[in-house]
């Protein structure tokens, strides 16, 4: 992993910490962090992935020796990510949409990751494929865990010190076409931020 990843993934690191210990700001450096993530690996994935620098990304030097599979793949790879680092974000802040971003990207990214894994088989350029792997493995881990943990205990992590909100909130999943009851459970969030 690159240098920036690593450094977002830390900070994403210091926001759920900082979550769990009920320190305000962690959604803020949860939501910066894997927000450069999803913009790194999304428009810039191909060139990120293959190390061109940005304002050699339209010369065509920066491209010789780079097959069409692997252009293709450094892309699709990034689009993937960005899906499933947007995905993170949205379930870790309890957002609507979370469980289709994270179904979409798993589904996607369990394909790219047996792609990787064949091509890493076969010997080809296996340093570049390693790398791609490992990044592909951690994200999908991360990803598939948030995915098997169920909303409410995450709730129950990150508002513990809102008794009431969590109450209402379980209310609302178990009736969600309850708008009243919807709205009560936003409501009691925000009353336990003050």
């Amino acid at each position: 992993m690159k240098r920036i990843e690593q450094i977002a993934a830390v900070f994403t690191a210091i926001g759920i910490l900082m979550k769990v210990l009920l320190i305000s700001g962690g959604a803020m450096v949860i939501g910066v962090s894997l927000t450069v993530l999803a913009v790194i690996y999304y428009p810039y994935g191909l060139l990120y992935f293959n190390s061109i620098p940005i304002n050699k990304a339209f010369k065509k030097e920066s491209y010789k020796g780079m097959t069409f599979l692997r252009g293709f793949g450094t892309f699709g790879g990034g689009l993937i990510f960005s899906i499933l680092s947007v995905g993170t974000l949205f379930k870790l802040l309890q957002l609507p949409g979370a469980a289709v971003m994270l179904s979409i990207g798993l589904t996607a990214g369990t394909l790219f990751l047996v792609a990787t894994f064949v091509k890493y088989l076969m010997n080809r350029d296996r340093s570049f494929l390693r790398k791609m792997l490992i990044r592909t493995i951690i994200i999908i881990g991360v990803s598939g865990t948030l995915v098997a943990t169920p909303g409410l205990t995450l709730v129950k992590i990150f508002h513990r010190d809102n008794p009431e909100y969590i109450k209402t909130y379980e209310q609302s999943t178990m009736n969600p076409n309850d708008r009243d009851l919807q709205q009560k459970a936003e409501e009691t969030r925000a009353k336990g931020k003050e």
